[in-house]
């Protein structure tokens, strides 16, 4: 048994676009820029002091067997900032769960003390399937011409399950599913078929998406996100600094915010406001300045970006504290 290091890359979550002409009617503004910001989501639950975790073979589920891709993948993602990974040795690779439950009973838990949880799980469901559907249309000659449309569907459902190491008790199931869709024309029906994503690329593309939506619920991941500035209507110099920020010239951009503030612009509070969050990092300053915000102007979306900033900061504290008082027991000590 060995420590795996491993590294969690960036998660790049379907793009959040925060509707610029909702927060500009609410802010008195118009029209908007979109910017992608990037921030670290800790998650609303934590592992405790749970810092040792070995993943072993997922049970092969009702349908197939990608039980050994689902732990490849799984091992990879795991962040060894947070967790230490532990891998099954070659033995446990050819025993079954309740086996498996036994050996970690009998080798791990009184040879090895420093494992603290065990990862496994059940492939519930995985799929994949392809059609494809003529379709006619007539040109304006008069010629009636045909196309095929070709679809490929995916699914992928696992069901995770923390184990204690000692005793092989399930302590908590997460069940994640994602689904998968792309289409493809041609003349042709094998062409139209043949230009979709193939069942080996669709099915690990799931794989990798259901084991980043699992590992946020207990590991802090970072998130982009496509967030939209507000602007003041007809005003091309307030327009510059969309520009320029746009351009990464953050400093430059704010130079300008600071002038509009000084007239109470509510517009450039706001984006000031997305500045200190995503920009500078400091989720303090951020709360600080939507508390202010928000006093000054009395505007609602100000309290809404209190309430979240309030609410992240809470979930950072208790996921860095795992002992202070009021910390979710998610698992573990």
């Amino acid at each position: 048994m060995k420590n795996i290091a491993v590294l969690l890359p960036l998660i790049l979550i379907p793009v959040l676009n925060i509707n610029c002409s909702i927060i500009g009617a609410a802010l008195g503004g118009g029209g908007n820029a979109d910017v992608i910001l990037t921030y670290t989501k800790y998650p609303e639950y934590s592992l405790g002091n749970v810092k040792n975790i070995a993943v072993v073979p997922f049970e092969e589920g009702s349908i197939g067997n990608r039980s050994w891709s689902i732990w490849d993948f799984l091992e990879r993602k795991i962040s060894s900032n947070s967790l230490a990974l532990l891998m099954a040795d070659d033995l446990g690779r050819k025993l079954s769960e309740k086996q498996m439950f036994r050996l970690f009973d009998r080798n791990i838990a009184k040879n090895d003390s420093s494992i603290q949880m065990i990862i496994t799980g059940l492939i519930l469901v995985q799929d994949y399937t392809t059609d494809a559907e003529q379709h006619a249309y007539r040109d304006k000659q008069g010629y009636m011409h045909y196309s095929y449309e070709a679809v490929c569907t995916g699914l992928l459902s696992v069901n995770y399950k923390f184990v204690d190491p000692a005793t092989g008790e399930i302590l908590k199931a997460e069940t994640v599913e994602k689904q998968f869709k792309s289409k493809a024309e041609d003349e042709s029906r094998s062409g139209a078929l043949s230009r979709l994503p193939k069942r080996t690329q669709v099915l690990n593309t799931l794989m990798d998406q259901v084991n980043n939506e699992f590992i946020s619920t207990f590991v802090p991941v970072d998130i982009s996100a496509s967030y939209g500035l507000a602007t003041v209507k007809d005003d091309d110099f307030f327009k510059k600094s969309l520009l320029l920020a746009k351009k990464n010239d953050w400093t430059s951009a704010v130079d300008i915010w600071d002038r509009y503030e000084e007239q109470n612009s509510y517009e450039a509070m706001y984006n000031k406001l997305l500045y200190k969050r995503y920009i500078e990092k400091n989720l303090d300053d951020a709360i600080s300045y939507a508390s202010a915000a928000y006093q000054k102007s009395g505007e609602p979306a100000f309290a809404k970006w209190l309430s979240k900033f309030e609410r992240e900061k809470e979930r950072e504290t208790k996921y860095k504290n795992p002992d202070l008082q009021g910390a979710p027991a998610y698992l573990g000590n």
